[in-house]
């Protein structure tokens, strides 16, 4: 008798063995269905250039090219971000920066080198000036920043 099992449980495993494993009893991977994530960047820029040291010239003029360089004669271009390091403590100059709108943001600042830090938008043009050899406003008044400016002054606006 115990050879006549041996005989089924083989004739059962020959046989019906390979049919069973032909059956899929898990369902594959591949037709799982699955959550396809969605990013949506946002558009960020930040650009941050190196900082621009203003000087002043033997003349008492400002000048970005330090002292022996030209006096500046149109706007500076600058980045929000952007840091100006005003470096004028060789003649005893007073720095006044406006706040882009003809208000003194900056008022007699006279420890130096100082550092600006550009926050306005695109189009905001700052003016600076010394109070002894420049002025801004109708009258000669250094705490006025207001246009038109004279004398000892530069201008930065903001791309």
């Amino acid at each position: 008798m115990k050879i006549a099992s041996y005989f089924l449980l083989i004739a059962v495993a020959v046989f019906a063995l390979p049919w069973a494993c032909t059956k899929t009893l898990v369902t594959p991977v591949s037709a799982i269905p699955t959550a396809t994530p969605t990013f949506t960047p946002t558009a960020t820029t930040v650009v941050v250039s190196a900082p621009i040291t203003i000087s002043v010239t033997s003349a008492n003029l400002y000048s970005v090219n330090g002292t022996a360089g030209p006096a500046i004669s149109a706007p500076i271009t600058v980045v929000p971000g952007q840091v100006m390091v005003f470096d004028i403590s060789n003649n005893g100059h007073s720095l006044y920066i406006d706040n882009g709108n003809g208000v003194c943001n900056i008022t007699g600042q006279t420890t130096f080198p100082y550092f600006y830090t550009i926050s306005g938008s695109a189009g905001t043009m700052y003016n600076f000036h010394c109070s002894y050899h420049g002025s801004c406003g109708a009258t000669p008044s250094p705490a006025i920043c207001a246009l038109p400016c004279t004398g000892m002054y530069g201008v930065f606006q903001v791309q």
